[in-house]
């Protein structure tokens, strides 16, 4: 239901990055990214903003990154670049092991 999606929508904006770090939510996550057409452009851009109450990115954990490329598949390609070069960044100064996750 729309209402349901919409309070849905609005927990992952304020905790985007809390929710990309867990293995269980970030499956929620990439579903509601395919699911919620509507809100999509909202929770891509939350994608690339470190607000919330949890400091980083989202591609700071392997799930994160699992959330980010189903991100990447369903963005428009302006969405896309930003998208692609935000992961860039944040791998090229990530540890090693997580440049091998991607």
């Amino acid at each position: 239901r729309p209402e349901q999606q919409q309070v849905i929508v609005q927990t992952f904006l304020s905790n985007m990055i809390f929710f990309c770090r867990n293995k269980y939510s970030s499956n929620v996550v990439e579903r509601a990214l395919v699911c919620v057409h509507d809100s999509r452009q909202q929770l891509l851009q939350a994608m690339l903003s470190s607000s919330g109450p949890v400091e980083g990115s989202v591609c700071d954990t392997r799930f994160g990154l699992y959330v980010m490329e189903e991100a990447i598949k369903l963005a428009d390609p302006t969405m896309r670049e930003m998208l692609e070069h935000h992961r860039t960044c944040v791998l090229q100064d990530s540890p090693d092991d997580m440049q091998r996750a991607v």
